[in-house]
């Protein structure tokens, strides 16, 4: 045979040669094919859950549902089969992968309604969570009574408060209304150092909770006047607290600025006075933490993933309000965190957006149609830059309720 001729030895030789790199190719193809999964976001509360409450309800034993990431929850389990505020009890919570995607060791994950979380197992097709939490509870109004002829006002002891806080309303001498806040345990206050001596003595007290973990999850309601009637000095009546924090294995976020409102299931804002002074509560640039949030020295700029987003300067995490970009504002409480959705931020609203489109987080202003309503969040650079309006007319004369609604 001459030095060109092909042997079936040869052409034996190169098909496996051939097949070998095609099988090559498609692992190869089949390895890109899995991608790690991204961090997962679950959430013990219930959509709306928060806004829906009334005084006396509690949420306890709520199914966890995933806000975020690519798994979905196969099982859970909870460790008591009785609930009472102030006493936790834990989530057992087990995950699966989506097809294509795996757990590896950097995927995180966050428990919005959890103190502590841990990850008690993992391989690359499931997880399992333990998720530490307390019932969410509102505690009831205080219903107050003055008796004039013993100089003393009272009320009935409210389950799971701490403490309550009174407030002395009267009239000086000059015609003056002046206000006195106390704080007492009992249920009961002696008003002889007012009746008779002044005159209009008016009293409003709410129950109020205490300061352990347990106490986050228990709402205040506001003062109420021993008329029963809101106290229009303060806050709405249909407002109520809460300070439910987010849990990640590396520690917890508490949001302080959570206060949601009573029977708006859109998840808009409730009544609130209008926000029309007040200019300090605007975007007024960031104040500093002492975090250094693991980047360089000297570093500016985001830092994070997914619902999980910081802002550094020099290095350092900033807080409150930060304008990265002219006009694009962002708000991050006092940890650093930036939030989304409804805040309300001293005694304004503002809408921070909560979708992943390429500007999560920003505040919006002009009209946004949030959950099939219509607001108008302020344009001007006037103090309060991106505030909702309410009992006001918008620039072109349509009218924004109490609530915020523009009719």
């Amino acid at each position: 045979m001459g030095e060109n001729t092909i042997t079936r030895g040869d052409i034996t030789m190169k098909m496996k040669a051939f097949i070998l790199a095609m099988a090559s190719g498609f692992c190869l193809f089949a390895m890109t094919m899995t991608a790690m999964a991204s961090d997962v976001y679950i959430s013990l509360v219930p959509d709306n859950a928060l806004y829906d409450m009334e005084p006396g309800d509690i949420i306890m034993q709520a199914q966890p549902t995933i806000q975020d990431g690519s798994c979905w929850i196969s099982d859970y389990t909870t460790s008591v089969s009785s609930y009472e505020p102030g006493k936790s009890y834990s989530y057992t919570i087990e995950l699966r992968c989506d097809s294509g995607d795996e757990f590896t060791s950097d995927t995180e994950v966050s428990v919005y309604g959890a103190y502590e979380v841990s990850i008690t197992s993992r391989s690359a097709r499931r997880m399992t969570v333990r998720a530490k939490t307390y019932p969410i509870y509102m505690m009831d109004k205080v219903q107050a009574s003055i008796d004039w002829d013993e100089k003393v006002v009272t009320w009935d002891k409210i389950p799971y408060a701490k403490g309550y806080s009174v407030k002395v309303y009267y009239e000086d001498k000059n015609g003056n209304e002046r206000t006195v806040k106390k704080s007492v345990t009992s249920p009961r206050l002696s008003l002889s150092g007012y009746i008779p001596k002044y005159d209009n003595v008016r009293v409003s007290v709410k129950a109020t909770r205490g300061t352990g973990t347990g106490d986050r999850f228990i709402a205040e309601t506001n003062y109420v006047y021993a008329d029963g009637g809101g106290d229009d000095d303060n806050e709405s009546t249909d407002q109520y607290d809460f300070r439910i924090p987010t849990a990640t294995r590396y520690g917890v976020d508490y949001d302080d600025s959570s206060t949601w409102s009573s029977g708006s299931s859109s998840g808009g804002p409730g009544q609130i006075n209008a926000p029309g002074s007040g200019g300090s509560s605007g975007p007024g640039g960031p104040g500093m933490t002492g975090s250094s949030g693991g980047q360089s020295a000297g570093f500016t700029g985001w830092q994070g993933g997914g619902n999980e987003w910081y802002y550094l300067i020099g290095g350092v995490r900033a807080t409150g309000w930060v304008e990265p970009t002219r006009d694009e504002w962002y708000f991050l409480d006092s940890s650093g965190r930036m939030l989304s959705g409804w805040q309300l931020i001293g005694n304004l609203y503002y809408y921070l957006n909560p979708n992943h489109d390429g500007t999560y987080g920003r505040m919006l202003v002009g009209y946004q149609n949030i959950g099939n309503r219509l607001y108008y969040l302020n344009e001007q650079h006037d103090g309060t830059f991106g505030a909702m309006w309410a009992s006001r007319y918008t620039p072109n004369g349509r009218y924004a309720g109490p609530d915020g609604t523009v009719y």
